[in-house]
């Protein structure tokens, strides 16, 4: 069985948590909302029509955004500034 196979259902049921790896630590609710909407996006790049596709504009939007939740989070904890290493 493949990923789409295995995982699409699941998805579409709403219980995107039972395909989560469960050795890691479970999503704080900003990180719930990316990954839900990283899954919806991934979800949607599989249709066998590709009109039925989200395009390249929507995908980067898509993550950007989801990227600016788990940021939300992780810098949301204190107003003091600090410096972090370019990657």
């Amino acid at each position: 069985m493949g990923v789409v196979e295995y995982a699409g259902p699941r998805m579409m049921a709403g219980e995107l948590q039972s395909i989560l790896d469960q050795r890691v630590v479970p999503p704080d609710p900003n990180e719930a909302e990316a990954v839900e909407l990283v899954a919806y996006t991934a979800r949607h790049c599989v249709n066998l029509e590709g009109k039925e596709r989200p395009s390249m504009t929507d995908i980067v939007a898509n993550l950007e955004r989801a990227l600016a939740h788990c940021e939300d989070e992780r810098f949301s904890f204190s107003t003091t500034t600090i410096s972090l290493p370019s990657l």
